[in-house]
């Protein structure tokens, strides 16, 4: 009994995406491009350029230089010439929202999300005592604190 409840969700599912209803989904790698300000999209298995997935200077993309999937599921890409921290749909692309923007931060070498739900940006400078990792609420994104005090790193 369980084999045919399997076969007629199978069949439906089939006939569903043969019908152009549902898309497989392809498995894809995302890469930063700070040439040229977008994200680009590759095959995961054979490495070849699928498309442009967010276009340059998308939403005042300006030197990128990492990304991450939130816990929130979006796409968070740095922004380096911005200070900032810009959202988007990690499925279509689409921006969202500028969640980050802090001209304290000299270049946003890295981002992660903390065990504690909350973002840290480490902060990069030619002046040792401005180099620092940033905390701010992975939710709003406020400023919390230095988490690593300028130059102290």
């Amino acid at each position: 009994m369980k084999f045919l409840n399997f076969y007629k969700f199978s069949f439906w599912l089939v006939a569903l995406t043969i019908l152009g209803w549902i898309t497989p989904l392809k498995a894809a790698m995302l890469v930063t491009s700070i040439r040229n300000d977008s994200v680009l999209r590759y095959d995961d298995k054979t490495g070849e350029f699928i498309d442009t997935f967010i276009p340059e200077n998308a939403n005042g993309l300006d030197g990128l230089s990492g990304m991450k999937i939130g816990p929130d599921r979006l796409l968070y890409v740095i922004s380096i010439r911005t200070d900032s921290i810009l959202r988007y749909n990690p499925q279509t692309g689409a921006f969202i929202d500028t969640f980050i923007t802090d001209d304290t931060l000299d270049f946003i070498e890295d981002l992660t999300f903390g065990s504690d739900g909350n973002l840290y940006l480490s902060s990069l400078s030619r002046e040792q005592s401005r180099n620092k990792v940033a905390r701010y609420d992975g939710k709003t994104g406020a400023f919390i604190d230095n988490f690593v005090a300028p130059g102290s790193g």
